[in-house]
């Protein structure tokens, strides 16, 4: 169907390789038809702007904006572009075909269902947060923008008015809205009618908070079955969006406590007074659906990966706690729960203790990009204390009231530092240093002192220090004391650095047993103060880590769950139970020539870059998040931004050289070396030989060999040379620090770098040449060498702003190539790993980010 007066593509019409197939709806920003992509062989959506449209100058830049605007994001929840081009004068934009009904066509049917209208809200306030985090507001956001694909997924469609945070929010005013299905007004005055915020009808700056308030009515729609604001004409309607309020919400709705009031805070007409933050929004909607009718009490609402846990909004209202604390008391083990939120900076938690008497709280965070720090609060009083160490961390409390804290700290996988355990006074004074290469540690009532070290690339775990309790060639987490100084608790994690494991506990003779296993991610652990039983964070699939508790002989109990997770770190004498609410998310940057700023290729929440391709046009990674269900995925993607191909699961490795196929590893142990091919053929897994788990891999380059470091049955990491045409790998390497994890060989194909960097090593016999210009001290990892391979590109480990320097390999002259620094620093634990062609002018980077709020809550058990 077209407009009245408007003329189609017939079916059979070609612009480029796309051939038309049927007109699917027609609006004022153009033409969308079905159509195939006849190179491909899929069914795609192209929407063409209209001849007589071409020529309007205002129409053109809105139709390019569309495509710019849609192309810069990378969301589930968003409609994916695939390709821009003009033929024969008329232009046009390729996105994904969704196939389903929009909202709209849904709502003629009347009302939804409560828990149907939170979820739908919830994946558009996520699919919000995706646009707003890249200065993209989209104005015009309605039921017909939105679409309901097959198996519920939510897509926020025609970003035709959408604008850049940036710009000026005035808008010329040139024409008037019309009345009709929608009252869309295409105007000035951009928007649709009955569901602009007041500050688009009165031509004021627009922002994030404009579709949150649009938001707000389409929520007020799904539960009503009718339009928030109402009236005989457009003009009439504006008034009541300026002047009056919706009436209430069915019975129905009111059953859900504080969700009238959390819609009617977004339909505020004051933008200061909604949510300030899209993702704000989704937690307070996702927290309701956990609350709402038809969740079976005892049952963990929407159990999700912990990886991927939503932002935790600021919660000020008497709502959202009034909520949280309903939706605790649903859990099996809670009654009657309260809860206080202690912190309100923006960034990550690292961990928190109460203070020995129990009034007080101690923690260590990194707020607004600041280095990390020790902070003292106070349950009750928003006014925190920092103690003034520096690039510190808090690792432990004594019941004397000593701090243990980390020194001189660099990052590690999984939101952990490393760095030397120091001893100071919680009053303040010079810390004594007591251990290095600590990254956790605990105090037992008699004053003896547990820590967990990495040595030689293993994890050790000590108590006291010097004797070890525990070895592991994978790594241990979260060690904590018994009340009675008997035991320890601590996470096993087989592969390093997952963070899937079981909890176990070990005695001063080393004897140990498994409490807990098969979960997902492991997050926290605190005893009880009657040492009877272990609470811990956990998630045994899906993203928010719950709270359990196990028994000494093995018995797990649920205790608590709420949206976002919960990573308790501490329980007080009184049962008061100390978390952290984590948002956690692995991004994925690319620096191309000519950007001036990087550009986001990050897919869910947990994108894992793994290698970049030799001419810089795709990236390699994992993805862990919500886009694929919680699962591991290898994928592709383009630089450009182009749409994410995932080509099958495990854990990326590298490209080949000739970029045909991606080198993946299998999940669990025994892993495997998987050939999985970018086009077509199958998956082709390689022989395991001696070897049990599979750590890292990089392709020669001649394309027939591939180099991998990996552990035997023994428990010994080695460096394996393997042909990929068939036959065992061979031991080459041994003895070699791998914790950084991390391999590149060297152009000519005869070293590999092993980071972190000391030497490159022979791929033939082992041997090693040094790398001159290395400082003392240094944790550097390869990013890549340069065509001639005389030149080694090194960037530092654990560093939140790193550099990327290039080496000479015969003189040791170094040289700056780019200093990284993330656009937004809140939450940024580090950038993990880097990624550059051989000409430098294309980096790719991940980075690690969390952003956490520290809670107390009373009446859990």
């Amino acid at each position: 169907m077209t407009p009245q007066g408007r003329s189609g593509l017939p079916a059979g019409t070609r612009l480029g390789p796309y051939e038309i197939l049927a007109p699917l709806g027609a609006g004022g920003m153009g033409d969308v038809y079905r159509a195939r992509d006849t190179r491909l062989g899929r069914d795609v959506a192209l929407k063409t702007l209209p001849p007589e449209f071409a020529s309007d100058p205002e129409r053109l830049s809105r139709f390019d904006l569309e495509a710019r605007a849609v192309g810069a994001l990378s969301d589930p929840h968003v409609v994916a572009i695939y390709d821009v081009g003009v033929h024969e004068g008329t232009p046009f934009v390729v996105f994904e075909l969704v196939e389903g009904d929009t909202l709209r066509k849904r709502l003629e049917q009347g009302a939804l269902a409560v828990g149907t209208a939170l979820d739908l809200a919830t994946q558009v306030a996520r699919g919000l947060a995706a646009a707003h985090d890249r200065g993209i507001v989209h104005r015009d956001l309605k039921p017909e923008n939105i679409v309901v694909a097959r198996g519920g997924r939510v897509k926020i469609l025609d970003f035709g008015l959408a604008k850049r945070m940036a710009e000026e929010g005035r808008a010329p005013s040139s024409g008037t809205a019309t009345i009709g299905a929608a009252l869309t007004s295409p105007g000035s005055t951009y928007g649709t009618v009955g569901y602009m915020a007041p500050e688009q009808i009165r031509e004021q700056t627009v922002d994030g908070r404009t579709d949150l308030f649009a938001l707000g009515a389409i929520l007020y729609e799904m539960l009503s079955g009718h339009r928030a604001f109402q009236g005989a004409t457009a003009a009439d309607v504006q008034t009541a969006i300026l002047s009056s309020e919706p009436g209430p919400l069915p019975e129905a709705a009111r059953r859900v406590p504080g969700l009238e009031r959390v819609v009617r805070r977004a339909l505020e007409k004051d933008p200061s007074a909604r949510p300030q933050h899209a993702r704000d929004l989704a937690f307070d909607l996702e927290l309701l659906a956990s609350v709402g009718p038809g969740v079976a009490a005892g049952e963990p609402a929407m159990r999700r990966r912990s990886r991927g846990a939503l932002v935790a909004s600021v919660f000020l209202g008497v709502v959202a706690a009034a909520a949280l604390a309903w939706a605790l008391t649903r859990g099996p083990g809670t009654s009657h729960v309260q809860y206080e939120r202690i912190t309100f900076r923006s960034g990550v938690v690292h961990d928190a203790r109460f203070t020995p008497d129990g009034h007080g709280l101690v923690y260590s965070a990194e707020w607004e990009g600041d280095s990390a720090g020790i902070y003292t609060a106070q349950a009750g009083s928003p006014e925190t204390r920092s103690l003034g160490y520096r690039n510190a961390v808090l690792l432990a409390v004594s019941s004397g009231g000593d701090l243990g804290i980390g020194l001189n700290t660099f990052s590690r996988p999984h939101f952990t530092r490393q760095g030397t355990l120091a001893r100071v006074p919680l009053a303040g004074g010079a810390p004594r240093a007591i251990v290095d290469s600590v990254v956790a540690a605990d105090w037992a009532h008699d004053g003896s002192l547990a820590v967990l070290i990495v040595s030689g690339g293993r994890y050790r775990l000590e108590w006291p220090p010097g004797r070890v309790l525990r070895e592991t060639p994978g790594w241990m987490s979260h060690p904590r004391l018994a009340p009675g100084g008997t035991q320890i608790a601590f996470f096993d994690h087989k592969i390093f650095p997952d963070d899937r494991g079981m909890l176990m506990v070990v005695d001063r003779n080393g004897g140990s047993r498994v409490l807990g296993s098969g979960f997902g991610s492991c997050q926290g652990i605190a005893w009880r103060p009657d040492g009877k039983e272990i609470w811990f964070s956990a998630t045994r699939g899906g993203t928010g880590a719950e709270i359990y508790a196990a028994t000494l002989d093995g018995t797990v109990r649920l205790v608590a769950g709420s949206p976002g997770g919960m990573r308790i770190t501490d329980i007080a004498p009184d049962g008061r139970v100390l978390f952290v609410r984590d948002n956690h998310r692995a991004e994925l940057q690319v620096l191309v020539p000519g950007a001036t700023e990087e550009r986001e290729l990050t897919w869910g929440d947990w994108s894992v870059l793994a290698d970049l391709s030799p001419d810089g046009r795709t990236v390699l990674f994992t993805e862990e998040g919500d886009a694929v269900g919680g699962e591991y995925a290898v994928c592709v993607r383009g630089t450009d931004g182009s749409p994410v191909v995932k080509l099958g699961s495990g854990t990326a490795a590298a490209l080949s050289p000739d970029g045909r196929y991606a080198l993946a590893t299998t999940l669990d142990p025994p892993t495997d070396l998987v050939l999985l091919p970018r086009g077509a053929g199958q998956a082709r897994t390689l022989p395991r030989g001696p070897i049990r788990t599979h750590y890292q891999a990089a392709w020669l380059p001649d394309g027939a060999r591939v180099f991998s470091m990996a552990e035997d049955s023994t428990g010994t990491v080695k460096g394996y040379i393997q042909d990929v045409a068939g036959g065992e790998p061979r031991p080459v390497l041994e003895g070699v620090d791998f914790t950084a994890g991390s391999v590149q060989v060297t152009p000519d194909g005869r070293y590999a770098a092993v980071s972190p960097l000391h030497k490159l090593y022979s791929v033939t016999d082992g041997s090693s040449i040094d790398i001159p210009g290395l400082a003392s001290g240094e944790r550097l990892y390869c990013a890549g060498f340069s065509r001639d391979g005389r030149e080694i590109f090194v960037s530092q480990i654990g560093s939140r702003r790193p550099t990327l320097l290039g080496i000479d390999l015969v003189t040791g002259t170094r040289r700056v190539i780019r200093a990284i620094t993330p656009r937004n620093p809140a939450g940024v634990l580090a950038v993990t790993l880097m990624r550059a062609t051989e000409d430098a002018k294309t980096i790719a980077y991940g980075i690690d980010r969390t952003l956490s709020e520290i809670y107390v809550a009373t009446g859990l058990h």
